[in-house]
């Protein structure tokens, strides 16, 4: 990295890095087309979850469902530029893997919060889970693996419309979950 001696503005002896250096520096090691691709990805993944949350008339939606598979995919991505640095401190496969423990872990417990028990019954336990699997697809969008995430979101799409038809249908279960009498 090109240093210069500061001249103004800062400590005698210390060193300011140039502006051409924090420009590339701000770049990434990832060029901008992938990285907006994956965050693309993301908000597509997660808004056709929260879509379809929406359209059963929901709590957690559209934006909430979207918000956490972009966060988890732009916390996945730092974590990916911070083990391509060329001058990286960091262990590019232990601190990545404690990274995504960490997001798993929040995730988890962002679902779980989700999750109204009353009486016998609980309640937004799919809305909860929906929101840990939009966590999971944003996870491998910020990897780039958009292929497996399409996938998994078409499955969950699949899981909630086509099964929660299913449970409607044959097993008498009104959208809250409960057997109908």
């Amino acid at each position: 990295m090109k240093r210069r001696r500061c001249k103004c503005g800062g400590a005698e002896g210390q060193e300011a890095v140039e502006p051409a250096v924090l420009a590339e520096k701000a770049m990434g090691a990832l060029a901008p087309a992938e990285m907006l691709l994956r965050l693309g990805a993301a908000a597509l993944c997660g808004g056709l979850i929260g879509f379809e949350r929406e359209l059963r008339g929901k709590t957690i939606g559209l934006r909430t469902v979207m918000l956490v598979a972009i966060g988890t995919a732009v916390l996945t991505l730092i974590g990916v530029e911070i083990t391509l640095m060329p001058e990286s401190r960091y262990n590019s496969s232990g601190d990545l893997g404690r990274l995504l423990q960490g997001l798993i872990a929040g995730l988890g417990m962002l679902g779980a919060g989700m999750f109204l028990h009353r009486d016998d019954s609980i309640r937004l336990a799919t809305s909860g889970a929906g929101v840990w699997l939009a966590g999971t697809v944003g996870i491998a969008c910020g990897l780039g693996l958009l292929l497996l995430a399409a996938i998994a979101t078409v499955i969950a799409l699949i899981v909630l419309a086509g099964i929660g038809y299913a449970e409607r249908h044959f097993f008498g279960r009104k959208q809250n979950g409960q057997h109908s009498e």
